[in-house]
């Protein structure tokens, strides 16, 4: 039967690493592209070809403008858009940032003021432009 440690103050004490799994041991394996054949898989040149004549998923010359809008969109439709900051409910700031990848330093008062002036004066909002701050 194994012996139980005793807590002692100020001593770390090293952690034993658990023993490697099976899966751990495998070799990593490419996956094959969709729709392709399973000995294709193991020509690296054709996948090669396959990963560089794709299409992207997304373009990320629009991630910027995306991201304005989700927030842009989640101010006005789950929060009313209050044009007082003072009535903006606490934390609602973070949870935009958190919702749309923002780091806690990025500041979306700007899309946050643009929203205001388009509800203000009835226009679409567009987030190619900023019309805030005396614009």
């Amino acid at each position: 039967m194994p012996r139980k440690a005793k807590a002692r103050v100020g001593r770390k004490f090293k952690r034993h690493k658990p023993a490697p799994s099976s899966i751990d041991n495998q070799a990593s394996m490419p996956v094959p592209p969709v729709g392709s054949n399973h000995d294709d898989a193991g020509r690296p040149e054709q996948l090669r070809d396959y990963l560089h004549t794709k299409e992207p998923l997304f373009d990320k010359s629009k991630e910027r403008l995306h991201k304005r809008l989700g927030v842009a969109m989640m101010f006005y439709h789950q929060f009313s858009a209050p044009e007082n900051s003072d009535d903006w409910p606490d934390g609602m700031c973070s949870v935009l940032k958190k919702a749309f990848g923002y780091s806690s330093g990025t500041s979306i008062r700007p899309i946050l003021d643009d929203v205001i002036y388009y509800k203000k004066n009835g226009l679409e909002y567009n987030p190619k432009h900023k019309y805030s701050k005396g614009s």
